[in-house]
């Protein structure tokens, strides 16, 4: 496994150059395509989603580079909620009224790293996100518990310092039954 030594994490608004729009197509796709195939819920954009994340000036983009500038990691957040089709705004105007309110609900739509690198890559990456969202924010992410179960300690561990301790806020059960002949 290799280590970023001297990592970089890049914010930016908008990516409009195609050629690292497909570097970061093909790290997210990788990266999400064996998730997609263990859960009965998407677990990732279409490539068009993807694209057009891209150029929104709304969706922050945090690109992770190595020590030669190779793009090696992504993560995506927003506090406009409305660009996270599968959540309710409701539920977070409800729980969070004046975080809501003041659009400092920030929801994490992505943090991928590279294969091959060590876990530390990841919590830089993750670290560099909770540090740019404000003081007093909240910030939310969902994941695949059979994929990802251990994103809830990643989080703690990125955001140590920074961060309070996270909350369950649902789980959402996928169930099958075979009928028979």
């Amino acid at each position: 496994m290799a280590t970023i030594t001297k990592s970089k994490v890049e914010i930016l608004d908008s990516i409009m150059d195609y050629k690292d729009q497909e570097k970061l197509w093909y790290l997210y796709h990788t990266a999400f395509r064996k998730l997609n195939e263990n859960s009965p819920s998407r677990q990732s954009f279409t490539m068009g989603e993807f694209m057009k994340l891209m150029g929104d000036g709304e969706m922050t983009k945090f690109i992770l580079r190595d020590i030669d500038g190779k793009i090696v990691g992504l993560g995506l957040a927003t506090n406009n909620l409305s660009k996270v089709p599968w959540i309710s705004q409701d539920f977070f105007r409800k729980r969070y009224p004046l975080h809501f309110e003041n659009r400092i609900v920030y929801y994490i739509e992505c943090l991928v790293v590279s294969g091959g690198l060590k876990p530390f890559s990841g919590l830089t990456l993750l670290a560099s996100m909770i540090d740019y969202f404000p003081g007093g924010s909240v910030g939310c992410f969902d994941f695949s518990e059979r994929n990802n179960g251990s994103m809830p300690i990643f989080v703690e561990r990125a955001g140590a310092k920074k961060a309070k301790r996270g909350t369950l806020l649902d789980r959402q059960v996928y169930y099958a039954f075979e009928k028979d002949t």
